[in-house]
């Protein structure tokens, strides 16, 4: 990955997206954060509530099945088909080591390749989404809906970005699983 670049990243990024968007079929495109990766890689159950003060999993109740969730997790990256390692210098090498363990066969990238405006417009890979479909899961449903009716220019603040068609329908991440 040392000479990994940016626009490679990006490169990559809208290459799978053209794929999949090509073959109808979907991709999984994300990174580590370092909350979920501290419980996928030490499993403190006595820790889950920053799961859902830090990462946007809710609801983390008393019950919520630390283990369960690590495996779905796990399961989740391994069917991830690029992800951004590396990004965060104290768990890079942990990091690895996961990667390794659970056999991860999809490509690395830096994780600035994944924000469009960190390179050209013809490496963008928001431009192949325009007028096309796109579910968006979050934790903060309110917020990405407010933002998204406000159109590119208050999501990214950059010209040249576009959404494409601004129709929300989107899925609470409240309401599209429940840890419990």
């Amino acid at each position: 990955m040392n000479s990994l670049t940016v626009e490679k990243s990006a490169f990559y990024i809208k290459n799978t997206i053209e794929d999949a968007i090509e073959s109808k079929r979907g991709c999984l495109i994300g990174r580590w954060g370092t909350i979920e990766f501290e419980m996928v890689w030490f499993g403190h159950a006595e820790r889950r509530f920053v799961l859902e003060r830090n990462a946007g999993v809710f609801p983390c109740q008393k019950q919520i099945d630390v283990e369960s969730w690590r495996e779905e997790y796990v399961n989740a990256i391994q069917n991830t088909d690029v992800l951004a390692t590396g990004w965060y210098a104290p768990i890079k090498q942990a990091e690895q080591k996961l990667i390794d363990y659970v056999q991860w066969k999809g490509k690395q990238i830096l994780l600035r390749g994944i924000e469009p405006y960190y390179v050209s417009p013809e490496h963008r890979w928001t431009t192949l989404l325009q007028n096309k479909r796109v579910c968006v899961v979050s934790s903060f449903t309110d917020s990405a809906k407010k933002q998204i009716a406000k159109g590119s220019q208050a999501i990214w603040g950059v010209k040249g970005i576009q959404c494409g068609h601004r129709e929300w329908n989107g899925v609470g991440y409240k309401q599209a699983m429940r840890l419990s």
